[in-house]
């Protein structure tokens, strides 16, 4: 036995050598940043705006590929399915990166064995919204109305396994009520059947409500956060509201394969805070209606974690299908 640990003590000191070697190295060719939705939307946007600050930070081209596709799926998998040299990452969401797990009879990635967290940039809450002339005016009000006509009232969301329709039913769930479920296609949808009255209420993003709030068309009862933020410092959170520890925070963040080197890791993750703590990169995320944040890999790794363990059984207490 020993003479056998002995034999192989040159390969291990050579494959422990080589991880140092391969992060002082990296990174040797340009970075691709995957991003598994259209360009345009909210997530590419933040992408680029990382990926215009890391290129120079990291001497080297960083370039963003759109791979869009069945909801962020077939970008994910891609790049889960990539080689983990720190050369090919995602920039995500919450939705792809943790919520769309428990719809899926088989999925083709794990949010948390096949990823190695690097870093958070933003999140965004979602908010809880009426029409202007609706006779909810707390959210209070609104979970008496529902308890005292069960069934009655109805909610808006942008479609069947989506995340309005998800966070609703666990809304529903924490506050014993029984609500209606109209499905939308999108906010575009959704929001004309809100002011209308169409619907009684729906949780959406704040670039959806806020707009409407200011022109007098719709009325913004909660924050579905921990805490208040910036974005609206006035509005309660769902918690302070009545209904503690409801939270749906969207977070977006950057993704490597599994087995990415940890120096890599860690690296991206000194770079992509340091830019989101720029003055004028914090500016741009508030304008996309979401707050900037900062995490260490741990953390962003317990974030997801606890966020599939919550979304998926959400989905199977709601028996939710996605379309």
């Amino acid at each position: 036995m020993r003479r056998h640990l002995l034999g192989l003590m040159p390969a291990l000191l050579l494959a422990v050598a080589a991880t140092p070697a391969l992060a002082q190295d990296w990174p040797s060719k340009p970075v691709r940043i995957v991003v598994a939705y259209p360009p345009g939307g909210s997530t590419d946007l933040m992408a680029r705006l990382i990926a215009q600050k890391l290129g120079p930070a990291l001497g080297q081209t960083v370039v963003v590929e759109n791979k869009p596709g069945a909801a962020g799926q077939i970008g994910s998998a891609m790049v889960a399915k990539a080689d983990p040299d720190g050369h090919t990452l995602l920039f995500t969401n919450a939705g792809p990166g943790a919520v769309a797990y428990g719809l899926q009879k088989s999925p083709t990635y794990h949010p948390v064995r096949d990823f190695a967290p690097v870093a958070t940039a933003a999140n965004m809450p979602l908010v809880l919204a009426v029409g202007a002339g609706s006779r909810f005016k707390t959210v209070a009000d609104l979970i008496a109305g529902a308890k005292a006509a069960p069934g009655k009232l109805n909610y808006a969301s942008t479609g069947n396994g989506s995340v309005s329709h998800i966070a609703t039913e666990l809304f529903n769930a924490m506050a014993g009520i029984k609500i209606g479920h109209v499905p939308y296609k999108g906010g575009a949808q959704t929001v004309p059947a809100i002011i209308t009255g169409e619907v009684d209420f729906f949780f959406s993003v704040p670039s959806d409500i806020f707009p409407q709030v200011a022109a007098g068309k719709m009325r913004a009862l909660a924050l579905a956060s921990d805490r208040r933020t910036a974005l609206a410092p006035d509005l309660p959170t769902v918690g302070e509201a009545g209904l503690r520890g409801f939270e749906v925070d969207l977070w977006y963040g950057l993704l490597a394969p599994r087995g990415t080197p940890k120096a890599v890791v860690e690296r991206l993750n000194r770079e992509v805070n340091a830019i989101v703590q720029q003055a004028d990169v914090k500016e741009r995320i508030v304008g996309l209606a979401s707050v900037p944040l900062t995490t260490t890999p741990d953390e962003f790794g317990s974030m997801i974690s606890r966020d599939v363990d919550k979304w998926t059984a959400a989905i199977r207490q709601a028996n939710i299908v996605a379309d």
